[in-house]
């Protein structure tokens, strides 16, 4: 997906504001992964990336394969950020957090420097934050959304 020209994203609410800008007009009527690489400009890049048919979470090989897909791609003082779309309505739920942790985890692994995780609903655009983790059982859930 072509992206627009944005305002540097330096804290987390002008990343909200510009994911929020970016998905348009909700509802989302599936499940995806978008990312969005942020130079060290703190300038995104023109285009998004965009992960269809995510309403599973990753299995162990397939969350190792991510760790190495988003190494390949962030250079020295690069960053990135991911938005889980689902549809819905709901808060932030177990899955969302299960796929944040899933994320922030890739990247740890990566020595990739991450963003916040958002979660993109038919509702609205939310961070998935520390204390949503910290507040997570961790149980498996399955199925997002």
């Amino acid at each position: 997906m072509p992206a627009t020209t944005h305002a540097p994203i330096t804290s987390p609410p002008t990343l909200e504001s510009t994911w929020t800008e970016l998905m348009g007009p909700l509802p989302h009527g599936s499940h995806s992964l978008w990312l969005m690489l942020i130079g060290p400009d703190d300038q995104p890049m023109p285009t998004l990336a965009q992960v269809t048919d995510t309403a599973h979470l990753p299995d162990p090989r397939e969350q190792a394969h991510l760790t190495t897909f988003v190494r390949s791609l962030v250079d020295d003082g690069w960053r990135i950020a991911f938005l889980v779309a689902r549809p819905g309505r709901d808060e932030i739920t177990d899955s969302d957090r299960a796929w944040a942790r899933i994320l922030y985890d890739a990247c740890r692994a990566g020595d990739v420097a991450c963003d916040v995780v958002h979660r993109a609903n038919d509702v609205d655009v939310r961070p998935v934050t520390a204390d949503d983790l910290v507040t997570w059982t961790g149980a498996s859930p399955g199925t997002p959304g």
